[in-house]
């Protein structure tokens, strides 16, 4: 969900993204798709970008990421920060 000035809307990304690894443990990941605004903008291009470091415990990555949407009228960029586990 997200706030455009007070509407609400809906996010929907689409995207395939390869990933590789630099160093034993970190992984970058780089793509692109496309992104879908519902009621808000329509469906665009998205590129992103992830890094991550593997962490030995429960939760076993932190990443930081960024992705540049491309909506003809409100360009935006997000930027990610975060924790991962798997199950």
């Amino acid at each position: 969900l997200k706030l455009a000035s007070t509407l609400y809307f809906f996010a929907l990304n689409y995207e395939a993204l390869l990933g590789f690894r630099p160093l034993p443990l970190m992984t970058v990941e780089l793509g692109g798709g496309v992104s879908t605004w519902v009621g808000s903008g329509g469906t665009h291009p998205i590129v992103s970008l992830c890094l991550s470091a593997d962490l030995p415990a429960i939760f076993d990555r932190i990443f930081i990421a960024y992705s540049r949407f491309f909506q003809p009228n409100d360009p935006a960029h997000e930027i990610k920060l975060g924790i991962g586990f798997s199950l």
